[in-house]
């Protein structure tokens, strides 16, 4: 009768043994845990809009909600940085943004608000025709390019005692194309040139309270080409030294639209614009020869 041989079960043996019976244990619990444990709920915005990063551009009330009749007491100083998750647009037309502050939501205007603004290089200057200013990005509050010079008086209309100002380059160029329109028996005038942001947003101010909070006949303050220091808006004597539509149908206008690419200049808001704004006939900013 033959004896049955015994196996040694040896220590390693019940050490991988162990270790296994282990691993099986830890990944049935994990199994368990995800798919059998609920997890908290987290709530979402329901506006689906993806915090954004706001400044002020003026001192701000607040609103308890999207609505100028719910004007809450105090205010927030102008430059204040805030994030906003949550855009409404009221009936009233205004656009309200909600932010939270001491750990409480309010609601801002934000016809008032900026959105990130352009990087000024170590210059401290943009190069002219590289500037990038639009209805969605702004320059900064007090962005003002430190080669300003005078507009001669004589380019004024007969009616405008103020000084006006562009940067050097510029200035050069409209002189030429002033001089080349008398030579043509047109008289053009500058009835604008570089605005800063503090007078930007007084025209502002004044423009959205006659025409409402949609106008988009004058820049936000910070978004005007103005501000570059590039841009002028002409008139002549056939335009009633003024500006508006009218300007189109003026010789002045047809001689700024023949020579316009010579001297480097470019009518920034045609009809049917990308921005959104009015046509401005008027309004042409140098940018450089291409």
């Amino acid at each position: 009768m033959e004896s049955k041989s015994k196996v040694a079960i040896k220590p390693f043996h019940l050490f991988a043994a162990l270790v296994i019976f282990s691993a099986i244990i830890f990944l049935g619990i994990k199994v368990i845990v995800k798919y059998a444990v609920k997890k908290p709920v987290r709530n979402k915005r329901k506006s689906g809009l993806p915090s954004v990063r706001i400044t002020l551009l003026k001192k701000t009330p607040l609103y308890a909600k999207p609505d100028i009749k719910y004007k809450l007491e105090g205010t927030i100083s102008r430059g204040t940085k805030l994030i906003a998750d949550k855009k409404v647009i009221s009936e009233e037309k205004w656009t309200f943004y909600r932010t939270k502050i001491d750990e409480r939501y309010v609601w801002i205007i934000g016809q008032f608000l900026q959105n990130k603004p352009v990087i000024i290089p170590e210059t401290g200057i943009l190069p002219i025709g590289k500037e990038k200013v639009d209805v969605n990005t702004p320059l900064p509050f007090d962005y003002q390019p430190h080669d300003l010079v005078k507009v001669p008086k004589k380019f004024n209309t007969p009616y405008d005692n103020r000084t006006h100002y562009l940067r050097k380059p510029a200035l050069e160029v409209f002189k030429k194309v002033i001089n080349h329109a008398k030579e043509q028996g047109i008289k053009l005038y500058i009835i604008s040139a570089f605005r800063s942001a503090k007078y930007q947003m007084r025209l502002y101010k004044r423009a959205i309270r006659k025409k409402g909070p949609t106008w988009m006949g004058t820049a936000k303050p910070t978004y005007s080409e103005h501000q570059l220091g590039t841009t002028v808006d002409f008139t002549c004597k056939e335009a009633g030294y003024n500006i508006g539509t009218h300007f189109e149908n003026t010789r002045a206008f047809r001689f700024l639209m023949e020579n316009s690419k010579k001297y480097g200049l470019k009518l920034s808001y045609t009809r049917n614009n990308k921005q959104g704004y009015i046509y401005e006939p008027w309004h042409f900013r140098y940018i450089g020869k291409r």
